[in-house]
Formats: C-alpha cells, sequence, structure tokens
C-alpha cells in the first residue's frame, strides 16, 4: 500500500531562506525511505515553507486535506515563541485530526 504524505514546515526565519530549513527535507528523505513489512511505502506529494501565519498555515491545511492526501505531516511553529502556532491554528479547522503533529482529513 502506498500512503501519500503532504509536508508542511512552518518557520518565519526558513520562509525568508529555504536553506534553513532542515526539518523539511529530513522527512521528505525519512518518508520515502521508510518500508514496514506489510509492503507500505509513502509518497511525498507536497511541500511547502510558510511563515508563521495563522491564515497562510489554515490555508495549506484545509487544500491539502481536499487532495488525495493521507498524511498532513507538520514541522514548526509548535515552540514558544509568540508567533509559534501551528497546533493552535489546525485544531481550530473542521473536519481535521490531529495526532503527534499529522493531520488527517475525516
Amino acid at each position: 500500500m502506498v500512503f501519500v504524505a503532504a509536508i508542511l514546515t512552518v518557520s518565519d526565519t526558513a520562509s525568508v531562506d529555504a536553506t534553513l530549513d532542515k526539518s523539511g527535507p529530513l522527512l521528505r528523505e525519512l518518508l520515502e525511505q521508510e518500508n514496514d513489512s506489510s509492503g507500505s511505502t509513502f509518497k511525498v506529494s507536497h511541500t511547502q515553507l510558510v511563515p508563521d501565519e495563522r491564515d497562510v498555515i489554515a490555508g495549506v491545511v484545509r487544500k491539502w486535506a481536499s487532495l488525495e492526501v493521507d498524511w498532513i505531516i507538520t514541522s514548526g511553529g509548535t515552540g514558544f515563541g509568540r508567533r509559534d502556532c501551528t497546533p493552535e491554528v489546525c485544531l481550530q479547522l473542521d473536519r481535521i485530526t490531529y495526532q503527534l503533529g499529522i493531520w488527517k482529513d475525516m
């Protein structure tokens, strides 16, 4: 079985200079090399790097949740900075289930 994943990296700093994003590329690499004993694999269909802006984060997650995406994985925006807001934004979205930074359309 092939699971389709999308990776959203949220960072004010890295959104200005994408070379500073280490988590998005690492997540993609790990997912695409991951295989379990059942033969399941992952295909990353979308990646995006956005600033800590509530409307931008919500828009990307809503868009991807409406597509043929099994998992939406977020990275960043979860710290103690004033603008870190990823979990709070995503928990407010309708029809989205949150579990450990992974979002899934219901």
